[in-house]
């Protein structure tokens, strides 16, 4: 049979092909039992590390990256949970200033806002309405605030009291009173 390989094909005959399906096999034949048979064989056993092929490399860099994106992606959480937190505080502020806007008995001045209420109500009750509302009794710090507030031609409690020690007065803050 291995004379028939060969063997010169005769190229005048006419042959009929059927290529029908083809399947293509790629084969690699590093030693072939012949080359075997001719070399020495030895029982040697050798240590070889493995070495990093480039796949290594890349699968390096991706897990770097990922690592990279991973803070990143934490950081930007952080930071969208600060801004969050930041935007609910600023809408608090900007609803609690709208109501004093749009409230007659809420009134300016310089940067601070004073409210006067229409009922008639006794100091500890009033100073509890002004806890309420995030707030106290006025605390006058200077001859400007004092007149505003005589300007108001209304009945208002201030924080001033003299409830720890009678005749010691002290405003809601615990400073003591100054007299000129």
């Amino acid at each position: 049979m291995s004379e028939a390989i060969y063997a010169k094909p005769d190229m005048t005959k006419k042959v009929k092909f059927d290529r029908g399906e083809m399947e293509e096999r790629i084969v690699d034949i590093y030693v072939s039992p012949d080359t075997l048979r001719d070399h020495e064989t030895s029982t040697k056993t050798e240590h070889t590390s493995p070495t990093n092929g480039p796949g290594d490399q890349h699968t390096g860099q991706l897990q770097t990256r990922y690592n990279n994106l991973t803070k990143e992606r934490d950081q930007l959480q952080t930071r969208y949970n600060n801004l969050t937190k930041e935007r609910d505080q600023l809408q608090m502020e900007k609803d609690d200033l709208m109501e004093k806007f749009s409230n007659p008995s809420w009134n300016k001045f310089k940067s601070c806002w004073y409210f006067v209420s229409t009922e008639n109500k006794t100091w500890n009750e009033s100073r509890q309405n002004c806890v309420e509302r995030r707030a106290d009794l006025v605390i006058i710090n200077s001859i400007e605030e004092q007149r505003f507030l005589f300007g108001l031609n209304k009945r208002v409690w201030i924080g001033l009291t003299d409830s720890e020690t009678e005749g010691s007065w002290k405003w809601v803050d615990g400073t003591p009173l100054k007299t000129r």
